[in-house]
């Protein structure tokens, strides 16, 4: 992945257990009180909109820090529905595996994050979006 050999079997573990996470888990939608008409919303409209966020910034290179971010998706899943004066509102929470590179120190810095976004809606169309703090939701895993 980086060019470094010793990583290589902790990569292929963690590249295993996302595979297997995303099969087991998925994309889920929490039942309870959101309807199946809010549900399709979330995964014809919501999930599309976040897995093409993640294709789009899967990888980022900052120039000025001399850092590489990798980002891959592992689940988004609904677990709100308010309808606030007339304003859809979903909550949804995002877990993504990010891999960082700082180049100078050639250190590796890997793990999975978590981050609520509300995201607004209006018919089929994400008109708005407010992400929370993304935190990290494990021990990190820092390869030199």
């Amino acid at each position: 992945m980086f060019n470094r050999n010793r990583g290589y079997p902790i990569v292929i573990a963690i590249i295993l257990v996302l595979i297997l996470s995303v099969a087991i888990y998925g994309n889920a939608v929490a039942e309870d009180g959101i309807s199946k008409e809010r549900q399709g919303s979330f995964e014809e409209v919501i999930q599309p909109w976040i897995k093409g966020w993640f294709i789009d910034h899967a990888v980022e290179i900052s120039h000025t820090d001399n850092v590489k971010v990798e980002r891959r998706l592992v689940s988004s899943t609904l677990y709100r529905f308010e309808n606030i004066d007339e304003q859809e509102r979903y909550s949804v929470s995002v877990i993504y595996h990010v891999v960082i590179l700082d180049r100078p120190s050639n250190i590796i810095i890997q793990g999975l994050k978590e981050q609520q976004i509300i995201f607004l809606l209006k018919g089929n169309d994400v008109i708005d979006y407010f992400p929370f703090d993304e935190y990290w939701k494990e021990n990190i895993l820092i390869i030199q």
